[in-house]
């Protein structure tokens, strides 16, 4: 199954599952990583506010780092698709160190791939992870790492 997200001028392909490991899809805000992220989310038949399979949650009050951090070790088990969006948002520096470990584990056995958006230079350094720029050239051309290149 492709999955196909366009915005911004780009457009991004996700195949099956072993084309794929992990991905960090980064850019600035506004450029639509958290619309793809919701995309492939809910072709997979998960909910876009998060869950399982077949869960449908609706929104509610934004819960601690430490919340979100415990909920990632204690569940994120096992091969799967992990979509996750701006996980950083709630966490601490040593908090985004931890994820990386709960994520890196997740990849280890090759039966599970983790597609993320993310700010986090921590977070998109996850080992072998393909890193996706989102966005138009314009808006990267005009920042202060005009010069910079994605690898």
């Amino acid at each position: 199954m492709a999955v196909q997200g366009t915005g911004c001028g780009g457009v991004l392909w996700f195949r099956q599952a072993g084309d794929l490991t992990g991905c960090a899809m980064v850019g600035e805000n506004g450029s639509g990583k958290s619309t793809l992220v919701e995309a492939i989310a809910l072709v997979y038949g998960l909910s876009p506010e998060g869950g399982s399979t077949g869960a449908r949650h609706g929104t509610r009050p934004t819960e601690s780092g430490e919340s979100f951090l415990e909920l990632a070790i204690s569940r994120f088990r096992g091969p799967g698709l992990w979509v996750l969006d701006e996980p950083e948002s709630a966490l601490s520096f040593s908090g985004c160190l931890s994820l990386l470990a709960v994520l890196k584990d997740l990849l280890a056995d090759g039966n599970s791939q983790v597609i993320m958006s993310t700010h986090s230079p921590v977070l998109a350094a996850l080992a072998g992870a393909q890193i996706l720029e989102v966005g138009t050239w314009s808006e990267i051309g005009s920042s202060a790492f005009a010069g910079a290149r994605m690898i």
